[in-house]
């Protein structure tokens, strides 16, 4: 018969045990779940992009017939494919790829395939701006530099342009390039709408020199330095993946251009600012810059019945016209002639715009032959 002295310890070892066991199960449970969620996020990265329809866009009346409208259905496909990774100064660049629609290549420049020659003593020309200028809804040869280059034989174009990218950014890349030694010769600058996108939405910033990405960033650097590392590496997976499920409601739209004149002064103030800087720079080294002020769906005079805007784009049109205005007048008032306004370009009965900003081949066309009209009349 066992000795009741030795049954306090058997009892104690026996719920140690059980207590040990339960936690092996609930971390065999976890550890199954986190592999479980780490192979369904891989799948839903996988499968969303082969579901995910066609953009609206690609029917657009801008596109003249319905193979130009099948055809810019692979164009935004292509473009959804790209990769942004990070960049210093300028914070984001897409990585090089290759696609029938898209090239891009090691610098995340898009390229072109020149149809013409140019002339032996072609002069480098860098077209800077945000996706208008990169070209999003045509391919390689209809972006606005491709074209440029179709138009002329005097100067080899690189487009700079990149998606979202703001005066600031573009600035900042100039920067870049001529610290390099691989400044162009000659630089253009097309901006307008990202400038008033990101600086006159308080849900993005309420810097003047920011740009897109801030709260996503912003929101990522706090997370690192705040959050445990209990929280990372065991909560934040499956809190990620619920994200990707789950549809996140929108942040709406802090609008200040329209409610407040000194920041409406201040967005332009800086933009022309920007492009100030820019044309210092430049022909502090010997080399010519122009910039122009780009045309949008909201000013002027441009067909629009057809286009498709979402409550979200209607509510842009009251910060262009709050500081759309005053770029204008400082473009008009400039001295050495280097500012252009081309916001009127679109103007007519013509079917140009895909959205609020971006344009049909035909846009690009218009934009192009403008530049190089400008440039022409006041290069040698």
């Amino acid at each position: 018969m066992a000795s009741p002295k030795n049954s306090k310890p058997d009892q104690s070892s026996g719920v140690v045990k059980l207590v040990f066991i339960n936690l092996g199960v609930l971390v065999a449970i976890y550890m199954t779940g986190l592999i479980l969620v780490s192979v369904a996020d891989d799948v839903y990265s996988f499968v969303k992009p082969l579901v995910k329809k066609p953009d609206i866009r690609a029917r657009s009346l801008a596109y003249k017939t319905d193979e130009d409208k099948a055809y810019a259905v692979q164009v935004f496909a292509d473009a959804r494919k790209g990769k942004k990774n990070y960049q210093p100064y300028t914070v984001w660049r897409q990585e090089a790829i290759s696609l029938p629609t898209l090239t891009l290549d090691k610098n995340g420049y898009r390229l072109h395939k020149p149809t013409r020659k140019n002339n032996p003593d072609a002069v480098k020309i860098g077209f800077f701006g945000g996706s208008t200028m990169w070209g999003v809804g045509v391919d390689d040869n209809n972006t606005i530099p491709a074209i440029f280059d179709d138009l002329t034989d005097g100067f080899i174009p690189v487009n700079y342009g990149e998606r979202g990218y703001t005066s600031r950014q573009e600035l900042a890349l100039l920067i870049n390039l001529i610290n390099q030694g691989k400044a162009p010769d000659v630089v253009v600058f097309y901006d307008g709408f990202n400038d008033l996108w990101t600086h006159c939405n308080y849900a993005i910033t309420r810097s003047l020199n920011s740009h897109q990405q801030e709260p996503r960033l912003r929101k990522l650097v706090r997370n690192d330095s705040d959050s445990s590392a209990m929280y990372r590496n065991l909560v934040q997976p499956f809190m990620s993946f619920v994200q990707k499920l789950v549809k996140r409601r929108v942040q709406p739209d802090k609008l200040a251009c329209s409610n407040d004149p000194k920041r409406a002064q201040a967005v332009a103030d800086t933009m022309i600012a920007n492009w100030s800087m820019a044309q210092k720079l430049v022909t502090g080294y010997g080399g010519k810059f122009y910039a122009f002020l780009q045309p949008q769906i909201y000013s002027g005079k441009p067909r629009k019945d057809y286009v498709v805007l979402k409550k979200k784009q209607i509510g842009r049109g009251s910060e262009i016209a709050a500081v759309y205005p005053l770029l204008q007048a400082r473009i008009a008032q400039q001295q050495g002639g280097w500012m252009f306004d081309l916001s009127a370009a679109f103007d007519g009965n013509v079917p140009i715009y895909l959205d609020d900003a971006h344009v049909a081949p035909a846009g690009n066309k218009i934009i192009a032959e403008k530049i190089r009209d400008t440039l022409l009349k006041r290069l040698p």
